[in-house]
């Protein structure tokens, strides 16, 4: 199997990318539609935004699967240690307090940071 990851700038992904074995949706729209040509027959699109369109995956002989994660506490609280002991550095692109979450959404969508985006919680 063939991996590649694209940084592409302003170059459309699909002008380079061709007979991929899988790839990975995590912005759905356009994005996800665009991206079945880029799979070889038999090839497999995984989105986490939604199930992709059965139709599009069978009039490009691809197969399509929709994933969502599941929160677990036990990871979460083993990430947080981890984090506290800095055995690992989340990368914080901005922070907001929870009462401008519209901003921070706003943020995601214009900026595409590199980096999480934090909504802080204050009790």
């Amino acid at each position: 199997m063939r991996t590649s990851r694209l940084t592409i700038g302003p170059q459309r992904f699909e002008a380079i990318a061709k007979e991929l074995d899988v790839v990975f949706d995590l912005v759905g729209g356009e994005t996800r539609e665009r991206s079945f040509q880029l799979l070889k027959r038999g090839g497999v699109i995984v989105s986490t935004r939604g199930q992709p369109d059965a139709g599009t995956a069978a009039k490009f002989g691809v197969h399509a699967k929709g994933f969502m994660a599941a929160p677990n506490r036990g990871q979460l609280n083993d990430i947080r240690t981890m984090i506290e002991a800095a055995q690992v550095h989340p990368t914080v692109s901005k922070s907001f307090p929870l009462e401008a979450a519209a901003e921070a959404q706003r943020h995601l969508e214009t900026e595409h940071p590199r980096g999480k985006v934090v909504l802080e919680v204050v009790p």
